[in-house]
């Protein structure tokens, strides 16, 4: 369970960092990015126990997000 949630952590940590790459008028402060992105962690972590983590990874992917899933591409 643990490799899970280090799994689950670090692709959260991946889509917001390549979602903070988006360039805005006035940056946000570091603090509040962060309290941003702990805050969505655990909406992440709820769901997953709650639910399913191929729900969680479902609702919480981008509309651009890409998956690899046995040979088939899956796209949005």
């Amino acid at each position: 369970m643990n490799m899970n949630i280090r799994f689950i952590i670090g692709f959260v940590v991946l889509v917001a960092t390549f979602n903070s790459c988006q360039t805005t008028s006035t940056p946000a402060s570091p603090e509040k990015l962060k309290s941003e992105l702990f805050a969505v962690e655990k909406e992440f972590c709820a769901m997953a126990q709650s639910e399913s983590v191929e729900k969680a990874f479902v609702y919480f992917a981008a509309d651009s997000a890409v998956v690899l899933r046995r040979s088939q591409l899956l796209i949005g």
